[in-house]
């Protein structure tokens, strides 16, 4: 693995703009994690990637984009006065507008194969494509969740299967978002140019392709659209939790590694 570099110069670079936050050396550190998980962000600190459990640079890129995202969040809500109600009034709109923009940004880009039509059941063994099934296991109480996905179609020495864990997540259509956005960050830097993506969230699938959105899966979301851009064709498919049994299992190991951690106290 590759080593996660901090800034040379923590001078010049701050996140969130003209009022944002200074980022210092060392931003972003490699250390050893005492249990199973792939980062973190502290506020204050900076993020954590944790090297004794990644093992590619691609697991490396998605958990300093992921950590970034929560530290951006931080440095936005730091520099906002929430005392004042035109503020956050004024700040609200700005956002709203932004994300508009990028959206039509996103649709202009966007190649005509990517269709937006209502979720879709449509049964796996009829697409040939190579394909990732992917599912989220979220904890409400500890805000963790793990994330999973299956390719098929692929080999997979070339394309290994996700299994990792996040923190910081708020929801768990968050956490499924998240398993997503992996599917197809992965399957784009292997230099994969045809994909289906199963999920069994209903809502998530109807959201891509509509191109809906909601403020606290913003930067997930822009990343999926982003990414799905570099296929040549790409399709997100809804699929019953009963025939996503694969994943779940897969993201529930990923979520009771850590969840037995915290019941141990390690």
């Amino acid at each position: 693995m590759e080593d996660a570099a901090a800034p040379n110069s923590g001078s010049d670079l701050t996140l969130g703009g003209k009022r944002g936050c200074r980022v210092g050396d060392n931003f972003v550190k490699a250390v050893v994690c005492t249990g199973p998980v792939a980062g973190g962000f502290t506020k204050g600190r900076g993020i954590t990637v944790c090297s004794n459990y990644l093992t590619i640079q691609d697991e490396v890129n998605q958990v300093v984009i992921h950590e970034l995202i929560h530290a951006y969040d931080e440095c936005r809500a730091k520099n906002l006065d929430w005392t004042n109600s035109q503020e956050t009034i004024h700040k609200a709109i700005a956002d709203a507008k932004e994300w508009q923009a990028a959206q039509e940004l996103g649709a202009s880009s966007q190649p005509q194969h990517v269709k937006a039509n209502a979720p879709t059941r449509t049964s796996p063994a009829a697409d040939s494509r190579p394909s990732c099934f992917v599912d989220a296991a979220w904890n409400p109480i500890t805000e963790v969740c793990g994330i999973g996905g299956i390719f098929r179609g692929v080999n997979s020495s070339r394309l290994p299967n996700i299994h990792y864990s996040c923190r910081f997540i708020s929801s768990a259509l968050m956490a499924e978002a998240i398993a997503v956005r992996s599917a197809v960050m992965k399957a784009a830097s292997s230099n994969i140019r045809s994909l289906t993506v199963y999920s069994d969230s209903q809502v998530l699938i109807s959201m891509i392709k509509t191109k809906e959105t909601r403020p606290a899966l913003y930067g997930i979301l822009f990343d999926i659209f982003y990414f799905s851009s570099l296929f040549e064709t790409i399709s997100f498919m809804f699929i019953p939790r009963l025939e996503n049994s694969e994943a779940d299992l897969v993201a529930k190991s990923a979520l009771a590694a850590v969840d037995n951690l915290s019941v141990d106290g390690v």
